[in-house]
């Protein structure tokens, strides 16, 4: 599903800016609110409850509490 960033209509009460590369390790993460991520530059993979979900420079993934996470730089 594609939708417009200004379609979405965020309430952002957390930003921060993170670099994920080879050397990163965010395994096993799960947020207590909606995650928004946008993928500046490069690419990489996502996994969200187990499923890979590969990101190009200006994707933008969201999702809802309590998924099990995984962000992977080693292919971007």
């Amino acid at each position: 599903m594609k939708l417009k960033i200004t379609e979405i209509r965020p309430f952002i009460r957390y930003a921060q800016s993170l670099t994920v590369n080879e050397a990163s390790v965010f395994k096993g993460q799960r947020a207590y609110d909606n995650r928004l991520f946008y993928l500046k530059q490069g690419k990489g993979i996502i996994r969200i409850e187990g499923v890979k979900y590969e990101l190009s420079e200006g994707d933008i993934m969201l999702w809802r509490p309590g998924l099990l996470y995984d962000l992977d730089g080693s292919e971007g």
